[in-house]
């Protein structure tokens, strides 16, 4: 189980998806970006350093990897022309699409990844990384 045991350590569990997606849905967008940086400054390098031996942007992505193997998402990952491109499909609405979308924005910034960017729509998260 490569996800899940470290996950678990990680203090990452379980949620039913219509309650999470329903619970952000009374936030706001500004309400959804704070709380995705207070969540990333507070818990991404313990995270990060539970899931994978390391606390590097190359280790953060094989987790996220791990997680979308695991989690049971609608995802692909293509790779043309020096440009690694994430599509992932929640299907959990506009605010967690918007937090995932923040989040890799935060992650970008916090290694320091340049030419990388995170766009959304309504059930989608895409990353665009320049390798």
């Amino acid at each position: 189980m490569q996800w899940h045991k470290p996950a678990k350590k990680a203090g990452l569990g379980y949620f039913s998806k219509v309650l999470v997606a329903k619970t952000m849905n009374y936030l706001t967008d500004e309400q959804v970006k704070q709380m995705t940086e207070e969540y990333c400054n507070h818990h991404l390098r313990d995270i990060t350093h539970m899931l994978r031996s390391a606390h590097t942007f190359l280790s953060f992505m094989d987790g996220l990897r791990s997680w979308l193997d695991s989690s049971g998402h609608h995802f692909r990952i293509d790779s043309s022309d020096g440009t690694d491109t994430y599509v992932k499909q929640f299907d959990l609405g506009r605010k967690f699409s918007l937090y995932f979308k923040t989040q890799m924005k935060l992650v970008f910034e916090h290694f320091n990844v340049q030419n990388a960017e995170a766009e959304m729509t309504d059930n989608t998260a895409i990353l665009r990384i320049n390798v």
